[in-house]
């Protein structure tokens, strides 16, 4: 199952690799409401389209602060912080998405520990590979 996820992970033109933490330990269901109704919703207000995601909830290292690991497509016209305003529950590290770095491999390591903590976007996910251009590490 991880190795069909990464090859279709790999086929998709992503455009921001990002891994949400949080302040305070939450549970998997508000970490999973968080970044669909409200990490996704807000930057497809502020993209002003609907965008494509995928996401794997990592258990933290105490085992009560989950985090989140995502792809994002359609956010290439967005900069890094409006991307980081977006997430509410703690710290970001976002990075413009770039195919030879292996997160599509990284994020579905996850997919054999935990299968029921990750989703996909419903919306179609536009295919091949996006460079994003160095403006984004602004």
């Amino acid at each position: 199952m991880r190795a069909e996820w990464a090859s279709f992970l790999r086929s998709v033109r992503w455009s921001h690799f990002v891994t949400l933490t949080v302040s305070e330990p939450v549970s998997v269901d508000r970490l999973r409401r968080e970044f669909v109704a409200g990490f996704v919703r807000r930057l497809a207000q502020v993209a002003q389209r609907r965008l494509g995601w995928f996401y794997v909830i990592e258990p933290g290292a105490d085992a009560q602060r989950h985090h989140v690991h995502a792809l994002l497509a359609h956010t290439e016209p967005l900069r890094i912080p409006q991307l980081q305003r977006a997430w509410k529950l703690g710290i970001t590290d976002i990075s413009a998405y770039d195919p030879q770095r292996g997160a599509a491999g990284y994020v579905s390591k996850y997919l054999a520990g935990n299968p029921d903590h990750y989703d996909v976007s419903r919306h179609p996910l536009p295919r091949g590979v996006l460079n994003v251009d160095a403006q984004e590490a602004a």
